[in-house]
C-alpha cells in the first residue's frame, strides 16, 4: 500500500493549498507577537497546519513557508513525496495568497523549508533524508540542500552539506561566505559551514536566522514544563556566540518553530502551535 501512495503523490494546487491552510474549523494554529514601538500583542493568524515554520521578507511583502500536515497525512510525512513546497504571502498579514511551489530536487522527500534572500537572488534550503524514522536522531544521515528561485519553483539544487541528524537549516551571507545554522540531534544549534559543524548552543532547537546590520540574529526554541518557548541567541561579526536569552512572549503559550523578522516598523515572531495527536 505505501508503494501505491508513493506512487500517486503528486504536488498540491494552489487552490488546495489556501483550503488546507485558510480555511476550516480550527484557525488560529499559527500564532503572531508583534513587538511594535511601544507595545506588543500576541494573535493567531488565519493559518492553520503548518509546522516547520520559516518567515521571510522581501521587499514589502512577508513569506511565510513550512510543511503542511492537512496536504501530507502525518502518518506517512517520514515517507511521503513532498518536493513542494507551502508558501503563504501577504503584504498586511490579513489577505493571504497561497502557493504550492514545486521544488526540482534528487531524492523523494523534503523537509524543513527555509527561504532566503542569497547572492543572486531567492533561494529556498531544506533537508533531504531517504527512508523512514526521525530525520534528526544522530545515527541518521540527512543532506542540506539549497535551490534557487526560477520563477515558478526552485531548481538547480546543490548539496551545501552533509551530516547525521542535521535537520532545520537557516542560512545567512557574508559576502561570498555562507553558513547555516541547524539542529542536531535534538539537542543543540550548531553553525555549518564549508569548514564544518560547531556548537552553538545547548539545549536549544530549532534555529531561524537573519542577519541585522552587523550582528546574525537566532530565534529558537527551548523546552520548558514540556513547552516550547522561545529564545534569542546573537552574534557580532568577529565576535562569539552569546548565551540563549528568553524572549518575551505570553506565559503559557507554547512556542514551537519560531521564526522572527522585521517588517515594516514591527518585529514579528510566528509560533506554531502544538497539533493534537
Amino acid at each position: 500500500m505505501l508503494a501505491l501512495l508513493l506512487g500517486c503523490a503528486r504536488a498540491p494546487s494552489d487552490a488546495e493549498v489556501s483550503a488546507a491552510t485558510l480555511a476550516g474549523e480550527r484557525p488560529g494554529e499559527v500564532l503572531v507577537y508583534l513587538e511594535e514601538v511601544g507595545r506588543s500583542r500576541l494573535e493567531p493568524l488565519p493559518i492553520r497546519g503548518l509546522t516547520s515554520l520559516d518567515v521571510y521578507v522581501e521587499h514589502e511583502t512577508l513569506f511565510v513557508a513550512g510543511l503542511s500536515h492537512e496536504l501530507v497525512p502525518s502518518a506517512f510525512a517520514e515517507w511521503f513525496p513532498q518536493l513542494f513546497v507551502v508558501v503563504l504571502e501577504s503584504t498586511d498579514m490579513q489577505v493571504w495568497t497561497a502557493h504550492a511551489w514545486p521544488v526540482d530536487a534528487p531524492g523523494y522527500s523534503l523537509i524543513d523549508p527555509a527561504l532566503v534572500m542569497g547572492p543572486t537572488g531567492r533561494e529556498l534550503w531544506f533537508v533531504q533524508v531517504d527512508g523512514a524514522g526521525d530525520p534528526a536522531e544522530g545515527s541518521r544521515p540527512s543532506q542540506v540542500v539549497r535551490t534557487h528561485w526560477t520563477g515558478a519553483g526552485f531548481g538547480g539544487a546543490e548539496v551545501m552539506l552533509e551530516g547525521r541528524g542535521l535537520v532545520d537549516p537557516s542560512p545567512v551571507y557574508q559576502g561570498e561566505r555562507w553558513e547555516v545554522l541547524l539542529t542536531r540531534d535534538h539537542r543543540e544549534v550548531v553553525v555549518g559551514s564549508a569548514g564544518g559543524v560547531v556548537s552553538v548552543a545547548q539545549g536549544v532547537t530549532v534555529p531561524h536566522a537573519r542577519r541585522e546590520g552587523a550582528q546574525v540574529l537566532v530565534t529558537a526554541q527551548r523546552v520548558e514544563q514540556g513547552k516550547a518557548r522561545p529564545v534569542l541567541l546573537r552574534r557580532d561579526d568577529g565576535g562569539s556566540w552569546l548565551a540563549p536569552v528568553p524572549m518575551a512572549f505570553p506565559e503559557g503559550t507554547p512556542c514551537s518553530s519560531p521564526s522572527r523578522v522585521r517588517f515594516g516598523d514591527a518585529w514579528v515572531l510566528l509560533c506554531a502551535q502544538e497539533r493534537g495527536g
